[in-house]
Formats: structure tokens, C-alpha cells, sequence
């Protein structure tokens, strides 16, 4: 469950991405679902803080 959330989550900035011009195949996305929490998973506070995205952009 967590990773399919996660995914959707990163498809759909993907898809915001593409939708501002840029390609397609210039972009992946990646869902991690609780692999790479920043802060425990302890309280409301900090779930929300997990429910992020990380983009990174690198230069090929």
C-alpha cells in the first residue's frame, strides 16, 4: 500500500512536469513507499513530513 501511494505521488509530479514542457523521456519517477523515512514514523507530524517527494536533477 505505501509504495503504490508512493508511486502515484511520483507519477503525478512527473506527469505535472511533462504537462510544464518538459519531455518525457527526461524524467523517471520512483516511489519508495516507508524505505526512506526523514523522521520516525511516530506521529501525525512526522507522517506528514514523510509524505514528501525528493527530486533530483542530474546532468547527463
Amino acid at each position: 500500500m505505501d509504495r503504490r501511494l508512493s508511486q502515484d505521488r511520483a507519477d503525478a509530479v512527473r506527469m505535472a512536469l511533462v504537462k510544464m514542457g518538459i519531455g518525457e523521456s527526461r524524467i523517471s519517477a520512483e516511489g519508495y513507499g516507508s524505505a526512506y523515512p526523514l523522521v520516525p514514523n511516530d506521529s501525525e507530524a512526522n507522517r506528514a513530513k514523510n509524505r514528501r517527494i525528493d527530486l533530483r536533477v542530474v546532468e547527463k
